[in-house]
């Protein structure tokens, strides 16, 4: 009696054993169909880790400047996307853009706008693009950069890259500089706020510490700046009385040659006016 009670007790705790088994091993199957990939699928991790390895290796094929266009939408670099949406468009000249047309000056590094206008860019000293200065045919201007201070900007006209060589003129306005520059040849820097042209001209000298400097500004100006200018070693010139700016002299480029000759050191010209 005993041995049957035994008997029937283990066989009733074989089948709930059994039962248990069957029970985990359809929990065991279920979990596997949930948490089953297709063959071949990458793990989330994986997959941030590719997508990071592929951004790191297009970073470092990308020129630098490619990489900051891409940058720029994503961190504020207002100024540099603001140029970069102009890449495609044809460099400015009077034949394409009114206003320089108007003013009898050619495009130096500038970019036509819709409205007969032009965009200029403005650079520091070592050459890195923070704004850019759009320019209307009425001589309003707007510009676009980035949020907070920025070091003094200029727009260069050097097509002869000879900054690093020859005089530098300084101008407070384009239309200044491209009337000195079509006289001169000389590399100018055109100030981005006129305001601020003897920053402009500080932050030159500290880059070229070798160069000569001169400071062309409307003739109503040089007076209040000639004591700044001799601080940092820079000559100033302003054009004749009867004139009030270079930009007015666009049209003789030989009288605005005589204006910068001497503080120039343009001796062939001085010798060829005697």
């Amino acid at each position: 009696m005993a041995s049957g009670g035994d008997g029937s007790f283990a066989q009733r705790a074989r089948a709930v054993g059994t039962g248990a088994v069957e029970v985990e091993e359809r929990k065991s199957i279920r979990s596997a169909r949930i948490t089953a990939k297709p063959a071949g699928a990458p793990s989330p991790g994986a997959a941030e880790a590719d997508g990071r390895s592929e951004a790191k290796s297009e970073a470092r094929t990308l020129k630098p400047n490619d990489l900051r266009a891409k940058l720029a939408p994503l961190i504020g670099d207002k100024g540099f996307a603001a140029w970069t949406e102009l890449k495609e468009a044809p460099w400015a000249d009077p034949g394409n853009t009114p206003w320089l047309m108007k003013n009898d000056v050619r495009g130096f590094g500038l970019k036509p706008t819709p409205d007969g206008g032009v965009a200029m860019p403005l650079k520091d000293a070592h050459g890195r693009l923070h704004e850019v200065k759009f320019i209307s045919p009425d001589g309003s201007s707007r510009r676009i950069h980035a949020d907070g201070a920025a070091p003094p900007l200029m727009h260069l006209i050097d097509p002869g890259r000879r900054v690093r060589e020859d005089t530098i003129i300084v101008a407070g306005d384009y239309l200044s500089g491209a009337a000195i520059h079509k006289a001169t040849r000389l590399p100018v820097a055109v100030a981005g706020e006129t305001e601020k042209t003897m920053d402009v001209a500080g932050a030159l000298r500290e880059r070229y510490p070798d160069s000569k400097l001169v400071i062309a500004v409307d003739r109503g100006q040089a007076e209040t700046l000639k004591k700044k200018a001799g601080e940092i070693r820079a000559a100033v010139a302003a054009p004749p009385e009867k004139t009030k700016s270079f930009a007015k002299m666009a049209g003789d480029p030989d009288s605005i040659r005589d204006v910068l000759a001497r503080p120039a050191g343009d001796a062939v010209w001085l010798r060829w006016r005697e």
